[in-house]
């Protein structure tokens, strides 16, 4: 009995470390068009993401109820770093 319960104990903790480490490589393989730059939170359940959608950034809201876009940024990211 002592021994089913460790090799559980064993197999659960192999199980986290495969998905902790090889999970984010197959989660962000290259053809996906949407990336998230930054993430901010506002407050419990309200967050403002910047967004790369093709070449274009776009600032959204998102709150437990909603998401809004709030405005196309790609040409202020791209004056400020070409201003730099």
């Amino acid at each position: 009995m002592m021994v089913s319960v460790i090799l559980i104990v064993i197999l659960g903790g192999a199980a986290m470390y495969v998905s902790k480490k090889f999970l984010p490589r197959i989660a962000s393989q290259s053809g996906k068009n949407i990336h998230i730059l930054e993430t901010t939170y506002l407050g419990p359940r309200k967050a403002v993401h910047l967004l790369k959608v093709g070449e274009k950034k776009l600032l959204i809201g998102s709150t437990s109820d909603s998401i809004a876009m709030l405005a196309d940024v790609t040409d202020a990211l791209t004056n400020k770093t070409n201003k730099s």
